[in-house]
Order: C-alpha cells, then sequence, then structure tokens
C-alpha cells in the first residue's frame, strides 16, 4: 500500500474510532456539548473548518484516483484477455485492478463516514439543547404547579369565608325576618282579639 492509501486507510480508522467514542451510552449529549463548546474547540474552530475543506478535498480526489485505476486496469484486463498473455501477466493486472478496487473502497468509506461524523456531532450538539430546554420547561412547569397550588388553596380559602359570611348575613336576614314575622304576626293575633270582641258586642 502506497503512502497516500496508508495515510487514507489512517484516517478511515481514526474515523471509526471517532464514531464509536461519541456513540458510548457512558458519555452523555451534555457532556459532550461541553466538551465541544470548550474555550479550546471554540479557538481552533476555523483552523478545524479549513483542515476540514482541505481533507474533504484531498479524500475526493483519493476517491476519482481509485476511480481512474479501476477504470484503466478493468479495460487493460479485457484487452489483455484476448490476447495471448502469460498467466503471471494477468495475475499482475488482477493484482492492480484488485487494489485500485481496495482503493476505491477505502476512499469511499472514509469520505462517508466524515460526513457521518459531522452530523452526529451536529445531532448531539442539538440533543444537549434540547435536553437543556425540557429541562428548563420542568423547571418553569413545576414552578407554575406550586403557584398554581397557592392560588387554588387561596381560592378556597376565599370561597370558604365567602360562604361563611353568606350564612351569617342570611342568618341575621332570617333573624330579622323572624322578627318582623313575629310582629306581623302579634298585630293580626291582637286585631283578630279585637274583632272577635267587638263581634261578641
Amino acid at each position: 500500500m502506497s503512502f497516500q492509501w496508508t495515510v487514507v486507510a489512517s484516517v478511515l480508522y481514526t474515523e471509526i474510532a471517532i464514531i464509536v467514542l461519541l456513540l458510548l451510552p457512558m458519555i452523555s449529549a451534555k457532556r459532550w456539548k461541553m466538551v465541544l463548546q470548550c474555550n479550546w474547540f471554540q479557538s481552533t474552530s476555523a483552523y478545524v473548518k479549513s483542515g476540514y475543506n482541505i481533507l474533504v478535498l484531498l479524500l475526493i480526489i483519493c476517491l476519482f484516483d481509485s476511480v481512474r485505476e479501476m477504470n484503466k486496469y478493468s479495460s487493460s484486463t479485457k484487452a489483455d484477455s484476448s490476447m495471448s498473455n502469460p498467466v503471471s501477466a494477468l495475475e499482475h493486472i488482477y493484482m492492480k485492478l484488485f487494489r485500485a478496487q481496495r482503493n476505491f473502497y477505502i476512499a469511499s468509506f472514509t469520505l462517508l463516514l466524515w460526513f457521518v461524523i459531522r452530523r452526529l456531532v451536529t445531532l448531539i450538539v442539538a440533543q444537549a439543547s434540547s435536553t437543556e430546554e425540557l429541562e428548563s420547561l420542568d423547571n418553569a412547569n413545576s414552578e407554575l404547579k406550586k403557584k398554581n397550588e397557592n392560588l387554588t388553596g387561596s381560592v378556597t380559602k376565599l370561597n370558604q369565608q365567602l360562604l361563611d359570611f353568606n350564612e351569617h348575613s342570611m342568618a341575621g336576614e332570617q333573624e330579622s325576618r323572624l322578627l318582623e314575622l313575629q310582629t306581623a304576626y302579634n298585630d293580626l293575633k291582637m286585631q283578630l282579639q279585637q274583632t272577635e270582641q267587638a263581634r261578641l258586642r
């Protein structure tokens, strides 16, 4: 394997290790967000973005190079199969075709995993942000529940006081009404006695 493909394969193995590390359930999304938003990462973010673009460009170049090699050796096997070449030369061409295909798969998987890592980091940060928002909403909800319970208690106390006041006021009204009825009854009774006495005379 040449030097450039050794580097590409090393990048592929590093990407696999990073993805496994990012997917570990022991490390929460909030912790990853703290790590990714620390001062060191923020200060190097401009360099990381330019390095990211350069690496993607190099991986695309390696991918096109491997496609070119595959086309070159696959067309040479077609051309050489019609001729009566020795078997060792044909095996050598097949070996180069195999290496070109291997390099194509290494470059394509490296490029794919590079985009997967970027998307995974974005999703982890978004999940951490949504978890923080959810926790703040839960705290606000619990505070509102406490306020609601306090207001409900205050309303029930006020209702009880209003009922007590109505009972007292109705009791006072009933007593005055009862007194009025008693006086009216007494007046009617006296009038009845007077009419009976007047009728007896």
